[in-house]
């Protein structure tokens, strides 16, 4: 398979970067997707290494912590801010959040493992915005992904609320580095390519309950995918990390 992406940084003021996403740097978002229903569980993440600002995505998984991965917080990271929102297209308050993030201690920047980071917050979050860890396989459910970042390759188009796709789980992955044991991999129906791009990573993937379609829990973290956006997408499974996180909490 060919190259995949992580990162791409872009200088931008710090206002900027929390009140719109023009020019901010991004990591993976939705392409050929859908406007998100309420997914109260989403934030937006903002890093600053030196002048520079990035954003992420991130999942909300008890009043004082998020999970994101592991690559939104490079070496020389000097800020971390978690942007508390609904993200629909009626907006409603949003709030900034000052933060701390805990890197996996083995995370490896070269094979994409252990692509995981235990956000705190400095002040608590509604407990309605928490979803709960999978800790078990839902290869046979429908997985929703939901972010913020670009919505078309070749403008790099970012929308201006949350959208969302629904993927299913493969074991045919088009990345040879993906294990299945740490990994998640996902693909879009043959008829129609979707996939996150430059925008979601550290978002979450949560598998859909049968009959009402409800998220039921945080199944993966999204971690890498082709440059194109045009391949399948790789995510952190966290039923693999479940120690790791309470042991970080």
């Amino acid at each position: 398979m060919g190259s995949y992406f992580l990162l791409f940084i872009i200088t931008v003021s710090f206002d900027m970067a929390v009140q719109s996403n023009d020019n901010v740097a991004v990591e993976r978002a939705i392409i050929n997707g859908y406007e998100a229903p309420l997914r109260p569980f989403y934030v937006m993440i903002i890093t600053q290494v030196g002048e520079s600002y990035s954003q992420c995505g991130g999942t909300v998984i008890g009043p004082w912590h998020v999970l994101s991965a592991a690559h939104c917080f490079p070496n020389g990271t000097r800020g971390v801010w978690v942007v508390i929102s609904d993200f629909l297209k009626e907006k409603k308050d949003e709030h900034v959040y000052n933060a701390t993030a805990t890197v996996h201690e083995n995370y490896d920047n070269e094979s994409v493992r252990n692509d995981i980071a235990l956000v705190k917050l400095m002040k608590p979050v509604p407990y309605s915005r928490v979803i709960p860890l999978c800790d078990k396989s839902y290869e046979n459910n429908t997985i929703a992904v939901c972010g913020m970042g670009i919505t078309n390759v070749t403008d790099k188009s970012l929308p201006l609320y949350l959208m969302e796709t629904k993927l299913r789980e493969t074991s045919h992955c088009e990345f040879e580095s993906v294990d299945p044991l740490v990994h998640v991999c996902l693909h879009s129906d043959e008829n129609k390519h979707t996939s996150g791009c430059l925008g979601d990573s550290g978002g979450p993937a949560f598998p859909l309950s049968t009959e009402k379609q409800k998220p039921i829990c945080l199944y993966g973290i999204v971690s890498f995918g082709d440059v194109t956006c045009s391949a399948d997408t790789v995510f952190t499974r966290v039923s693999a990390y479940l120690d790791w996180i309470q042991k970080n909490m």
